[in-house]
C-alpha cells in the first residue's frame, strides 16, 4: 500500500520509509484483518522506523475492509505512550467501516464504467467507445493538421474454427488475435473490438504508410495454425486527410477490407483517393 493521505505527520519521511517490512505488526494486521494497538511502536522499529515519525509513540491501526476485501489501513498515532485504549479502537473502527464501504462503492463504480466501454472477451474498447474516440481524434487531427489512420482487421478463420472446434475455441482464437494486435501497435493507439470478428486500430498522428506497416506486421503475426486450421486476417486501411469525415473514414477502410477479402484474404488493402 502507498500513503494516500495524512494529518500532522512527516509525509516525506513516511513515504521514504514505509511500514512494509515482511514481519511488521502492520502487515500482520493486513493478513489477519484485526486491529493493531501498540502502546509504544518505537519498541518495534519494523512497524514504522522511528526517524520517519519523530515525536509519536502510541499507534492504533485498523484495516479498511468491505465485504471481505482489503482496501487499505487507517493508522492513528499519539505522542504519549499508552494513550489509546479499546474505546479508541471502537471509534476508529466505525470510521474505517464507513471508509471501507465508500471505497467499495467507488471501486464498483469504476468497474461498471470500465465494463461499459470495454469488450469482456478481449479487454479492448467496444464499438460505442470507438465511435466517440474516432470523432474526438479526427477533430484533433483537423485542428492541428495531424494525420490519423484507421486500420480495420477481420479474421478469415473464425467461422471455420467455430464449426470444427466449437465456440470456446472460437473465443480463444479471438483472444489470441487480440493479443497479437496489441503486441504490434503503439501504446498510444486506440484498439477496439468492433464486431464479432472485426477489430479496429485507430492511430493518431499516423498516415497511410505507417498504418500499412502496422497492418502488415499484424497480418504476418496472425498467420498461425489453431487445431489444424490455418488462421489469417484481412485488413483494410484508410487515413485522414485523404478521407476527411469520420463515417467516410470507416466506410473507406471497410471498402478496402472487402477488396482484401475478394483478393483471396490474408492481405492488406489501402483505400485510394481523396473522398469527402
Amino acid at each position: 500500500f502507498r500513503l494516500a493521505a495524512s494529518i500532522n505527520i512527516d509525509v516525506e519521511g513516511v513515504a521514504a520509509l514505509p511500514p512494509n517490512e515482511p514481519h511488521s505488526s502492520s502487515n500482520e494486521m493486513l493478513r489477519s484483518g484485526r486491529p493493531v494497538l501498540l502502546a509504544d511502536f518505537t519498541d518495534d522499529p519494523s512497524v514504522i522506523p522511528r526517524r520517519a515519525l519523530p515525536g509519536f509513540r502510541a499507534l492504533l491501526g485498523v484495516p479498511l475492509r468491505s465485504e471481505g476485501h482489503m482496501y487499505g489501513s487507517l493508522f492513528v498515532m499519539h505522542p504519549r505512550a499508552g494513550f489509546f485504549n479499546e474505546r479508541h479502537v471502537q471509534q476508529v473502527q466505525v470510521v474505517a467501516a464507513h471508509a471501507g464501504a465508500a471505497l467499495a462503492r467507488a471501486e464498483a463504480y469504476e468497474e461498471a464504467t470500465r465494463l461499459s466501454i470495454t469488450d469482456e472477451l478481449t479487454g479492448f474498447f467496444n464499438a460505442r467507445y470507438l465511435s466517440a474516440r474516432l470523432r474526438e481524434e479526427l477533430a484533433r487531427a483537423q485542428r492541428y493538421g495531424h494525420e490519423l489512420a484507421l486500420v480495420l482487421i477481420d479474421s478469415d478463420a473464425l467461422k471455420r474454427v467455430n464449426d470444427r472446434l466449437g465456440h470456446e475455441a472460437g473465443n480463444e482464437h479471438l483472444r489470441h488475435l487480440a493479443k497479437t494486435i496489441r503486441a504490434h501497435v503503439r501504446a498510444t493507439d486506440i484498439v477496439a473490438r468492433y464486431g464479432g470478428d472485426e477489430f479496429v486500430v485507430l492511430q493518431p498522428e499516423a498516415g497511410l504508410d505507417a498504418a500499412r506497416a502496422t497492418a502488415e506486421r499484424i497480418r504476418k503475426a496472425a498467420s498461425v495454425e489453431q487445431g489444424g486450421i490455418a488462421t489469417s486476417v484481412s485488413i483494410g486501411v484508410a487515413a485522414f486527410p485523404d478521407v476527411r469525415e469520420a463515417d467516410a473514414l470507416f466506410r473507406e477502410a471497410d471498402r478496402a477490407l472487402s477488396v482484401a477479402k475478394q483478393q483471396g484474404k490474408n492481405t492488406v488493402v489501402v483505400a485510394e483517393g481523396k473522398r469527402a
